[in-house]
């Protein structure tokens, strides 16, 4: 093998540059160009079978590149890691793989979050003497967030429930959803509010529930009177619908309100849900 032992190699001719093997130096720039478009391969502290490769592709036109004035971490992958659920109180850890209602959920290169908190829905009252007085449940209130959650360990999640069922009659109101991320190192709480259940009040309808501290806050629809009532719609759920000698009023999917009950008992509201979207 032959040895170069040298302290300066100049070009021969002014901008010129000097060229070793498809690496040109010209002003203190180096220039790469191969066939492949790997011209950097790495071998690492182990001299193996195995090695970091950068890969360019043919540019059509100079592009740039540009890195921070700060330490940084390149974490694989990139963009949606995943989504945690959560249908009932827990602890969400940040990059904790066992969170989420069944446990079994998250990632942990996870750096960000946009958390949607849905508070619970009210349920509708029974009323079988006057129209008037039939009133729908309301539907809960509903927040997105976005989070850095670098400075962050843990938050606390509470999910509300969905009011219960009444034979007889107001309803009963929904519970309240929320994030708190206070005790894990944060300052967040989001609260959704739920849906206020149906009254025995004439031509008084039941309110949604309200939302704070998201990006997104969004009051949950409200429960009307008068027979047949029409409950609160939720972001993430369809109203439930009064009917006449039918159980079939509960509020679908998550937050919304049931509806009232004639001659039957009442359509329950459907319950919150928190869901926490992971990004790398």
């Amino acid at each position: 093998m032959s040895e170069v032992k040298v302290d300066t190699i100049s070009e021969r001719t002014t901008d010129a540059g000097v060229t070793i093997e498809g690496v040109k130096v010209e002003d203190g720039v180096a220039t790469f160009q191969t066939a492949a478009g790997s011209p950097l391969v790495f071998e690492g502290a182990t001299a193996d079978a195995f090695e970091t490769t950068f890969a360019i592709t043919d540019p059509t036109a100079d592009r740039t590149i540009t890195f921070p004035d700060e330490s940084i971490t390149l974490s694989g992958g990139g963009g949606l890691l995943g989504l945690v659920v959560y249908t009932g109180d827990g602890t969400y850890t940040k990059g904790g793989t066992s969170n989420g209602t069944a446990g079994d959920e998250g990632n942990a290169s996870v750096t960000k979050v946009i958390v949607e908190v849905q508070g619970g829905g009210g349920s509708g009252n029974r009323e079988d003497a006057s129209d008037r007085d039939n009133c729908a449940g309301g539907a809960g209130g509903y927040a997105k967030k976005f989070l850095d959650v670098s400075s962050i360990t843990s938050s606390v999640i509470t999910v509300g429930s969905g009011g219960a069922a009444v034979s007889s009659s107001a309803g009963n109101d929904g519970g309240i959803s929320s994030w708190n991320d206070s005790a894990g190192g944060g300052s967040l709480t989001i609260t959704c509010n739920p849906g206020i259940g149906g009254n025995n009040t004439s031509y008084v309808g039941a309110n949604g529930g309200t939302a704070v501290n998201g990006d997104i806050n969004i009051q949950g629809g409200v429960g009307s009177y008068n027979f047949p009532a029409q409950a609160g719609g939720s972001i993430l759920g369809n109203a439930g619908v009064s009917l006449l000698n039918s159980a079939l009023t509960g509020g679908k999917g998550y937050g919304s309100g049931g509806g009232s009950g004639r001659s039957t008992t009442s359509g329950a509201g459907a319950p919150g849900i928190i869901l926490i979207w992971e990004y790398a």
